[in-house]
């Protein structure tokens, strides 16, 4: 998927796992490594800091401070490879917090349960900066893939 938004969007993307918070609604994807540029390539980073990596605590990874109130879209080919999984969502906080992954972004969804009961194997999600989904159907589409919106 990296590649993919690459070509549809000409910037960068980030590889989440989501963590589902129940009681708010909420789900916030995380990762150890993010990008710098998810405005684009050719645009000012993202703020950032070096932080130690939470899996080994070992120097050195870079938590990335997303923009709030910044349209994404996040998706993933089903480990089937027969569906386009995808979620759009607006980053509301970008939680500074020791306890896992570094980079973290924090997006509200209806009913967070039903997420979770929903959610298509494989954990993994890339997200990028905008709205593609119209993109995304038609790549779905074009690949011969059901599109299956989530949240």
């Amino acid at each position: 998927m990296q590649i993919v938004f690459k070509h549809l969007a000409g910037k960068p993307s980030w590889i989440v796992d989501p963590v589902i918070d129940f009681k708010d609604n909420v789900i916030i994807h995380a990762h150890c490594t993010a990008p710098t540029k998810m405005k684009g390539y050719n645009k000012e980073p993202e703020p950032y800091a070096i932080d130690t990596h939470d899996e080994s605590g070992k120097p050195a990874t870079i938590r990335t401070k997303m923009s709030i109130g910044q349209e994404f879209t996040a998706a993933q080919i089903s480990a089937d490879f027969k569906r386009l999984i995808v979620h759009k969502g607006i980053i509301e906080d970008t939680p500074i917090v020791e306890l896992a992954c570094r980079t973290k972004v924090r997006t509200r969804v209806k009913n967070a349960k039903e997420y979770l009961w929903n959610y298509v194997p494989p954990l993994h999600r890339v997200l990028v900066y905008g709205d593609l989904t119209r993109d995304l159907e038609y790549l779905a589409k074009f690949l011969g893939l059901e599109y299956y919106m989530e949240a």
